[in-house]
């Protein structure tokens, strides 16, 4: 099984359901509905699989622990089909070039994210294409009507429902201290 995460940042957050399918394939290795050399491996053309470094350590160790293979380095160039059905994701590392084809029977591929044009075009976005607002108060760095949160803002926050939810209560007060005057 191949899970893929892309380049950071991107739209939603790494998941870690890699250590749920480990989980299950455990426990279908047991009662023999898993091949006993079935593995799991984490591909992404990041160094890390988190951009919290502290949680990225426990991330890698706890897929070390579990058997779980994470390729850094390796972005998803496609997947297809070879001359006898089996599937095929082609990787290329990103620091050297190389190329590789790796036969796999299950993947989750979180898709590169894509900015939104008309963000772009607008002028609110950043470089990397994410929202320019003050993490603290989540307003517009040069639009003071403009406020915004979740995985479409800048900032080293995560990119989870729970962090948007978290940032709701931020932005209702300051939105409406800005209607106040």
């Amino acid at each position: 099984m191949i899970v893929y995460q892309p380049k950071t940042p991107c739209k939603g957050e790494t998941n870690f359901m890699p250590l749920i399918y480990e989980s299950f394939m455990r426990q279908d290795k047991l009662i023999g509905q898993a091949s006993a050399n079935a593995r799991i491996q984490i591909w992404t053309p990041n160094d890390h699989l988190l951009t919290f470094p502290y949680a990225n350590e426990v991330a890698l160790d706890e897929c070390h622990k579990r058997g779980i293979d994470v390729m850094l380095g390796w972005d998803m160039q496609k997947v297809h089909m070879n001359d006898i059905g089996e599937k095929i994701a082609t990787f290329k590392n990103v620091a050297t070039g190389e190329v590789l084809e790796k036969p796999f029977m299950h993947g989750s591929i979180n898709p590169t994210s894509k900015t939104h044009q008309n963000l772009i075009d607008s002028g609110i976005t950043d470089d990397s294409g994410l929202i320019d607002v003050n993490p603290y108060t989540l307003q517009h760095s040069r639009f003071e009507n403009i406020f915004a949160f979740g995985d479409a803002i800048k900032g080293n926050t995560t990119r989870t429902q729970t962090a948007a939810t978290a940032q709701c209560p931020v932005v209702k007060h300051n939105v409406k201290a800005f209607m106040a005057g």
